[in-house]
């Protein structure tokens, strides 16, 4: 069996409990604090990014050798398997409640994950990348290209501090998003560096705060919710602190066996978990159990029951594989 790395799978081991935390908060925004941590802990999918392009930078090698054609159909195949269930269970609940009014051009937008259900966008980004590969491969090897992408990615991201472009941020968050996915390479080559991890966090420190202060100027939206879609400078640098804080943290205490077993059965299972706990909560708030629970407990039972359905899941799929 391959060996895991610790550290991504405890990136992405927070990285879904603050995914669901950051959902399960959605129905009560209306408490003020409750909406500014809502806000605060929006670097999930920075996170999620930031695994993807270590993954893939570290084998990099191995990539060089493949057939592009079969290797993208096997990802676009997995990345839509998942997602097709979702939107299938999710059309056919939204419609039974009457909420939804099901059209061919909904359909398409679903298909095609261009529209329709709002968390698609997700599932958009990551065929991009997967379509990208070849870029993403040179990047690897040709250091004009890496630095030339990079920086490209970085100016897209502080021109959206400025600009509010009228066509939709689905068809180019892929530049921006390219920032975190680089990152994945950028910490490879320098992780082992001395004083690499607070150097960079300084530099990102100040590209956060000089965004921040520029958006305060020009009297736009400094949530980072709002610097979400597309993903600006100030968004970024958020999650990619939050990436180097926690990389830090993790590289310097020894954690239990429990919570590494745990960590690597939800970085394993982060995908499929991204659409069970999204469904999960669909439900429990037709039934209005946000309104009979304190935050912390629905956030809690929308946890234990994502996992449980997923260790449910695998379990099953394991017994009829063996």
């Amino acid at each position: 069996m391959k060996e895991r790395n610790k550290m991504i799978d405890i990136l992405r081991a927070l990285a879904v409990l603050i995914m669901i935390l950051t959902h399960s908060l959605v129905p009560y925004l209306s408490q003020p604090h409750l909406y500014k941590l809502w806000d605060l802990i929006h670097f999930a999918v920075p996170m999620f990014v930031f695994c993807s392009g270590y993954i893939f930078y570290a084998g990099a090698d191995k990539l060089k050798k493949i057939r592009y054609v079969p290797y993208i159909l096997k990802r676009v195949y997995r990345l839509m398997i998942p997602y097709y269930i979702y939107a299938f269970a999710y059309i056919i609940f939204v419609s039974w409640t009457g909420g939804l009014t099901v059209t061919p051009a909904y359909m398409l937008s679903v298909i095609t994950a261009t529209g329709g259900i709002d968390i698609s966008w997700l599932v958009l980004l990551f065929l991009f990348f997967s379509l990208l590969t070849p870029l993403y491969l040179k990047v690897h090897t040709n250091r004009l290209v890496r630095w030339g992408y990079l920086s490209i990615a970085v100016i897209t991201s502080a021109l959206l501090l400025f600009l509010n472009p009228s066509m939709s941020y689905k068809w180019y968050m892929w530049i921006p998003w390219s920032i975190p996915f680089i990152y994945g390479y950028v910490f490879i080559q320098y992780q082992t560096k001395k004083g690499y991890l607070w150097k960079s966090s300084v530099l990102l420190a100040v590209l956060f705060v000089a965004s921040y202060i520029l958006r305060l100027q020009l009297h736009r939206s400094t949530q980072l919710f709002n610097n979400k879609y597309p993903p600006t400078l100030l968004y970024i640098s958020h999650g990619l602190l939050w990436i180097n804080l926690i990389c830090a943290i993790v590289q310097n205490i020894k954690l239990p066996s429990v919570v590494t077993v745990l960590a690597s059965f939800l970085s394993r299972f982060s995908y499929s978990l991204f659409f069970i706990h999204y469904f999960i909560i669909l439900v429990a708030s037709h039934m209005g159990l946000p309104r009979k629970l304190h935050w912390f407990v629905f956030a809690l039972c929308i946890t234990i029951s994502s996992l449980g359905v997923q260790w449910a899941g695998s379990f099953v799929f394991r017994r009829r594989k063996a």
